[in-house]
Order: C-alpha cells, then structure tokens, then sequence
C-alpha cells in the first residue's frame, strides 16, 4: 500500500512540475485592436470632399502577466488605395489617444499624429508591464480633387517586451473608406431667378445677366452645354435665332 502511495505521489509530482512549465512556457503577452464600431475594419463608410474631418475610435487591450515592461508600436503597412493606385495623402490620416483611457502606462499621441510608414510609439506601459487598455481617436480627411472610389489600406500594431525574452506580438486593422464626390451647378440669374426676363425697348430690360456657381469637385474633366429651344408666343409667332444673343 505504501508503495503504491509513493507511486501517486510521484506521479502527482510530475504532473504539477509540467503544469508549472507549460504555463510558464505559455505567458499571457497579447494585444488586440477592435473598432468602437465593431467587426474587423476601421470603416469610414462614404466620405465627401469637402474638407470635413471624420472621426473613428478603436479600442486596443493588452494582456500581460510577464512582469516587465513593455511598448505598443504603430505602422501604416498600406497607405489608403483604391484599386489602380490613387492614394489618399499620409497627412490626411491622423491618430491621438483618448487621454485618461489608460489606467497604469503613459500615451505618447496625446496630440494628433500622422499616420505613416514609420514606427511610432503610442503607448509604454509602467515599469511593471501591467495590462491595460485604451481608446485611439483616428481622423480621415479626403482632399479636394480626390478621385472617388473604394480606398483600402492596413495598420500594424506590434506589441514589443522591454529587456524581456518573450516573443513580440502583432495584430493587423484594414482601413475602407468609400470616397464620393460632392459637386453640383447652379445657374440662375443675377437676382436669383431661374427665368430671364428680356423687354426689347426698356434699356433696363434688353439683357439679363446669369450666374454659374460650380461647388466641388466631380472627380472628372467635365462641360457645360447650352441648349436653346426657339421663342414662340402664345399665338404661335416664332422668333428668329438672331433676336436672341449672348
């Protein structure tokens, strides 16, 4: 019986010995990056030219139980692009942190920063590497004359240890943004009317002016045609094409 019990003792000893390897094999030491939206992109859906900022917040959390300090790393692998290589410029694409979304370590983008090709840090825990999380604010601005269409692009995060042996780790966030154009014409008369009221004979009557207000941009080379049709009276009198110049 004694025997026996030394036995499961043994094996009782073993087990707890390749539990505590396994887990210490295994640290928790991971990073992820959701948009305050939901799914798996930083969508910023349909965005106009017209110089306007928008806004989009994505949560990243860190799990850490390795007990050293660490750093979170930013870097636009992808510029935004549609699919025959129109960019949206780096500068139009910002981030800053959300300030007191963090609870031990120290954000480095309080103030807006643009997103580039460069590794940027945005984040460095306290001494004791202790989890955390925190809210990023990005900021999409298209510019004038941006060619509409579907842009994509990617930002890596890279979860790095400070003097510690453990694998880094990284995640990957898509960015999709659908540029439209926001353009429109707008003709009327000087006193705003959309009816020219000429009377021959009256000095003040003989001409009208028209005014043409192009707001925007169409993305595109485009024309303005006129197209006019004959003067006819109620009682069927057409004017000639010479009675009306311009």
């Amino acid at each position: 019986m004694k025997k026996i019990t030394g036995y499961y003792t043994i094996i009782f000893a073993i087990l707890a010995f390749l539990f505590i390897g396994v887990k210490g094999a295994y640290a928790a030491f991971n990073i992820s990056v959701t948009p305050y939206e939901g799914g798996y992109d930083l969508r910023f859906s349909k965005i106009s030219t017209l110089n306007q900022w928008i806004n989009k917040e994505v949560k990243v959390r860190i799990t850490s139980d390795i007990n050293k300090q660490y750093r979170v790393i930013q870097k636009l692998l992808e510029p935004l692009s549609d699919v025959v290589g129109n960019r949206i410029p780096e500068n139009n694409l910002v981030v800053y942190g959300l300030r007191g979304t963090n609870n031990y370590g120290t954000m480095h983008v309080e103030t807006e920063w643009p997103v580039s090709l460069g590794r940027t840090n945005i984040y460095t825990s306290n001494q004791q590497g202790l989890s955390d999380s925190f809210i990023l604010v990005y900021r999409l601005q298209v510019p004038q004359g941006q060619v509409p269409g579907v842009y994509r692009g990617r930002i890596a995060y890279y979860l790095e240890p400070i003097d510690a042996s453990v694998s880094p780790a990284t995640v990957v966030l898509n960015i999709y943004c659908e540029v439209e154009t926001h353009a429109s014409i707008e003709i009327s008369t000087t006193y705003g009317s959309k009816v020219i009221r000429l009377t021959p004979g009256k000095p003040e009557g003989e001409s009208c002016d028209i005014a043409v207000k192009i707001n925007g941009t169409f993305g595109a080379q485009f024309k303005i045609l006129q197209i006019a049709e004959p003067l006819v009276s109620s009682e069927g009198n057409e004017l000639s094409n010479e009675a009306l110049e311009y």
